[in-house]
């Protein structure tokens, strides 16, 4: 979980400035998917002048453990409130247009990698709300 979390405190200071700027421990709590993931969510940010200001309300819970596993796996289940949460024109302050539905499924795989557990899958499922 505090890979989790720690993913989540970087992301949220990327979003929040629509930059990648001065978030140098992204690398410590993500990998693989989950780092591609939050760097593409961060250039389109950055390529439609947008930031999401706020924060996420998040609500993990371990679904899964596979120690057994190389490399080990955790699967993390989250709820996220985007309510205060929202993409906004970093120029004019104008809210972005959203779907509408602020809870959705967030599903995360931790590994355990040389020693330390990182979120190396991380994606919303667009398709369930919670």
């Amino acid at each position: 979980m505090a890979a989790y979390q720690g993913m989540w405190k970087v992301t949220t200071t990327a979003y929040n400035a629509g930059s990648l700027d001065g978030v140098d421990d992204l690398e410590s709590y993500t990998r693989d998917k989950a780092l591609a993931g939050i760097k593409i969510a961060v250039a389109y940010y950055q390529k439609n002048n947008l930031v999401v200001k706020g924060q996420p309300k998040l609500s993990p819970q371990v679904q899964a453990v596979d120690l057994a596993s190389t490399p080990a796996r955790v699967t993390i289940r989250d709820c996220i409130d985007s309510t205060d949460f929202l993409p906004v024109n970093k120029t004019t302050g104008t809210p972005s247009e959203t779907d509408g539905v602020h809870r959705h499924v967030y599903n995360s795989v931790a590994q355990r990698v040389d020693g330390k557990w990182l979120i190396g899958e991380s994606a919303i499922d667009r398709t369930q709300t919670c």
